[in-house]
């Protein structure tokens, strides 16, 4: 564009004038200053000096100089902190101290930022440096940061304006052992056994995309009895052992499912004959069935000492127990039926990140209110639209939830919400075809998970889906 515009003037003296908030880091001032004049003139296509590159220019906060030795360095640490005053705050000597080691340097007598190092790694050298207790040196230093970061110069800028630097990575598979919540082991290392000796084993745990319900990844063995044994965290893991059926198994708690239950399968997984339902031969391998299961990986009877009951599903999967979210046989991709721990798209992350720091922002009262806000930056005008539009979508379904929350919140009182309204806590959607991947038919018509309601003739999941229906306001409890 700047070379279109350039070209369109007819002026070969235009002057261009860029900045960047990236700063190129290596070697002396020369080098850095050479670094940006190369990247400016293959930028705008003109020649660019380094002499005519513009770096920062840094002075201190604090106005006395660091100590130099151990004892001044002890002494600083043994003093008090310093009154809440920006004048006391810029005299004080182990503030001068921090300054220098986590911010600037000299070099060629000009002040430069000082690289980045973690604020371990400041506390070490501090400790070193005084030989006081680690811990006597990092209580002092977060008071003094802290303290810093509070008082604010005459152009209203804190004192110590400290930058933070987290870096998020994806998040591992989480791994269980086969026994209850109040007793079990959950961990990210990917190990056979679980820690502390013993013979429990660790499974890896997926979950339903619709609900959130957890389920074992698992292989079913014929061998011996029956053993069910972990297998690899991958949702398309290929078996070549015709004796050994890789599937999901999920613990049976809160009612999760029963024998009885059978008849409340899909309604797709069926088909009439002389006007009775018969379950399709193709499903019937995919019917969950009953097992017992000790955590060393044996299959028990029914009821034996330290088994814990479940269901066992083969792959693919087709049916989740808890919120009755239901699949075709064609659907072999496990993919977008399941998730792993880690297995969560950017933009999802990025709003779930952003929501929280705002969230925490507004329950700090040491953040002003006018300062409680989050600002992203990103180079990419179609990753800018995309996340705007997560973020408005994410807000609407907030909204959805929230008021129905509400409503069930103003159940408390059988007339504390009007019966115009269409709710009815009996009533279902007998044939769900409307939620997410239900497939071809209905799915169970009982209570999917805590918090399901119908509005009219729509069922709504709290946890996962929302209304079409019109939401009520608070004037209606």
């Amino acid at each position: 564009m700047l070379r279109r515009l350039r070209e369109r003037a007819g002026n070969p003296r235009m002057l261009h004038v860029g900045t960047s908030a990236t700063v190129a880091s290596d070697g002396d001032r020369a080098a850095r200053r050479q670094a940006a004049a190369d990247v400016a003139t293959k930028l705008f296509g003109v020649a660019v000096p380094p002499e005519n590159v513009v770096d920062e220019t840094l002075r201190r906060a604090i106005q006395v100089p660091s100590p130099t030795t151990a004892e001044g360095l002890r002494a600083a640490v043994d003093a008090p902190l310093p009154a809440e005053t920006s004048s006391a705050f810029s005299g004080d000597p182990l503030a001068a101290w921090v300054e220098e080691t986590f911010g600037v340097e000299l070099e060629d007598s000009r002040l430069i930022r000082r690289r980045p190092i973690t604020f371990a790694g400041g506390v070490g050298r501090l400790s070193e440096a005084s030989g006081l207790p680690v811990a006597a040196c990092s209580e002092k230093l977060r008071s003094l940061l802290a303290l810093g970061n509070r008082l604010r110069t005459e152009a209203g800028e804190p004192v110590f304006a400290f930058r933070l630097h987290q870096f998020l990575a994806a998040g591992g598979t989480v791994y269980a052992t086969w026994e209850s919540s109040a007793t079990g082991f959950l961990g990210l290392e990917g190990e056979y056994y679980a820690p502390h000796g013993g013979d429990r084993l660790l499974y890896p745990l997926v979950f339903c995309r619709e609900c959130g319900q957890e389920y074992y990844l698992v292989a079913r063995s014929e061998r011996d009895g029956g053993r069910v044994t972990p297998r690899l965290p991958f949702l398309d893991d290929e078996n070549e052992d015709a004796q050994v059926k890789p599937g999901y198994l999920a613990m049976q708690e809160e009612d999760l499912w029963s024998d009885a239950d059978v008849s409340e399968l899909p309604d797709f997984w069926f088909e009439y004959r002389r006007g009775n339902p018969c379950l399709k031969q193709a499903y019937q391998a995919h019917v969950p069935v009953r097992l017992s299961v000790r955590p060393d990986n044996g299959v028990a009877e029914r009821g034996a000492p330290s088994s814990v009951e479940g269901w066992f599903q083969p792959q693919p999967f087709l049916l989740c127990l808890r919120c009755g979210a239901a699949y075709d046989r064609t659907e072999r991709n496990d993919f977008r039926k399941l998730t792993r721990l880690s297995h969560t798209c950017r933009s999802t992350a990025t709003t779930l990140v952003n929501s929280s720091a705002i969230v925490q922002l507004r329950e700090d009262p040491q953040v002003p209110t006018e300062a409680r806000k989050v600002l992203s930056f990103t180079d990419n005008r179609q990753d800018a639209s995309l996340q705007a539009g997560h973020f408005n979508d994410f807000i609407l379904v907030a909204l959805v939830r929230a008021a129905l929350f509400r409503a069930h919140r103003c159940w408390t009182t059988p007339t504390s919400l009007r019966p115009s309204s269409g709710l009815s806590r009996s009533t279902r959607a007998p044939t769900p075809s409307h939620l997410p991947h239900s497939g071809q038919g209905g799915g169970r018509t009982k209570t999917p998970c805590r918090g399901s309601w119908s509005i009219g003739s729509t069922r709504t999941c709290g946890a996962a889906g929302a209304s079409s229906s019109p939401i009520w306001s608070s004037a209606d409890c």
